[in-house]
């Protein structure tokens, strides 16, 4: 017997319809006299776990046993009991560790990218505001062996890094090589949860890379003409709730944080060289949807119609659709919304919406911090490859974000 007989004549007609050949996934129990089964007879499994029962007697649950059994969460995956290798995409899941990327927070199955497993922001992206594709696809970045991100990075994304840190994203980043990460840095992303919210937040007083000591974020502040996507508690005149906010392209974020997004997600920033060849599909046009030149032309200039392409010249409105909104993040949209813009490869957005971040180095070799590209945006910027530096180059002495600035990754 492999448990206690009343509990085996209670069961046979519930488990019958789960026998594999000779074995059945049955439930340890005691043996009738209130003690537990023997270990012989569980191979040690702990009492009330599932196993296999094979000519009546329960084997120890194994990874190799084609069964859901021990502490798995599926089927030779996931749970630490057996020793299983960690689930891959569409396999269940109870816990981040049981997957290979991270578990989904209503789906409870396992979701391909780290960042993604956070329904808002996570699962939203692409052509209606109902879209449900997910925000961590990737494409072929043309003419190179990387992919590049489909998509602008999500609020919702940032925040399922901080969740998964608890905050401490600095810990994450002194695991980085030391061509990615110069400890200089680590002052500039959080070791809390409260510092996430302080670092990702509308203003960031008192950052230690702004010499002024005041807001070190520019145009980020919660207002008609300024505005921020990652929603925090501490901002009382946030206009948008969270769950309105999560699925936008995320700005207002310092390129540290970015830098640090990046690797931890798998990847990291591209260069000026790899966001021009994928708006260019590898040099083939002049914009990412074909050489058909962008109402207003290139230049910053706001134009009196929406182009289709691409969200610019405040052309986009959503939660409110109202001209006199209350919070400029309004006009940032979640990534994907204008497909006719999409390059050759279903790379979204590569015009407007936000400019991104980029590495690049100087003519020594340093690292340009805060460097960015400009390739249209949603305020109506228009299109130069030279790669600036935000906070230093452009409007000094607010380096920690700017509302029309955002971030993809490239993965090698």
């Amino acid at each position: 017997m492999c448990v206690s007989e009343p509990f085996v004549i209670q069961a046979r007609s519930f488990l019958s319809s789960i026998l594999l050949g000779s074995a059945a996934l049955v439930a340890c129990g005691g043996d009738g006299g209130g003690s537990s089964a023997s270990a012989e007879k569980t191979g040690g499994a702990p009492q009330g776990s599932t196993v296999s029962c094979s000519n009546g007697v329960c084997r120890t649950a194994s990874a190799h046993d084609g069964l859901k059994d021990g502490d798995e969460s599926d089927v030779d995956c996931g749970g630490t009991s057996t020793s299983a290798p960690r689930c891959a995409a569409g396999k269940a899941c109870n816990t981040h560790d049981d997957c290979v990327d991270g578990c989904g927070e209503i789906s409870k199955t396992c979701v391909t990218g780290k960042s993604c497993w956070k329904h808002l922001g996570g699962d939203t992206c692409g052509a209606t505001e109902n879209a449900s594709e997910s925000c961590c696809s990737t494409a072929p970045l043309t003419g190179t062996a990387a992919t590049i991100d489909k998509f602008y990075v999500t609020a919702g994304r940032m925040r399922a890094m901080i969740e998964r840190l608890s905050g401490d994203v600095r810990s994450y980043v002194h695991t980085l090589p030391a061509k990615d990460w110069n400890p200089s840095w680590d002052q500039l992303v959080p070791s809390s949860l409260d510092e996430a919210n302080k670092i990702l937040g509308p203003s960031w007083e008192g950052a230690p890379n702004d010499k002024n000591g005041g807001w070190s974020k520019y145009s980020c502040q919660s207002g008609e003409h300024t505005g921020h996507t990652y929603w925090v508690p501490e901002d009382a005149d946030a206009k948008y709730a969270k769950n309105d906010l999560d699925p936008k392209a995320l700005n207002c974020v310092g390129w540290h944080m970015a830098n640090a997004f990046c690797h931890w997600d798998g990847g990291r920033l591209p260069t000026p060289d790899e966001v021009q060849t994928a708006f260019t599909n590898n040099g083939r046009t002049e914009y990412p949807w074909g050489d058909t030149a962008p109402i207003g032309g290139d230049d910053d200039e706001k134009s009196p119609k929406q182009d289709p392409h691409f969200n610019h010249a405040w052309g986009y409105s959503w939660p409110t659709t109202q001209s006199n909104d209350l919070d400029a993040a309004v006009h940032v949209s979640p990534p994907g919304r204008f497909p006719l813009g999409n390059n050759d490869n279903g790379v979204a957005d590569l015009a407007g919406n936000l400019l991104p971040y980029v590495w690049d180095v100087d003519t020594h070799g340093k690292v340009l911090e805060t460097g960015f590209v400009w390739t249209f945006s949603w305020e109506s910027h228009g299109l130069w490859w030279h790669t600036t530096t935000w906070g230093v180059e452009q409007n000094p002495g607010e380096p920690n974000g700017y509302y029309a600035i955002g971030l993809r990754c490239v993965r090698d």
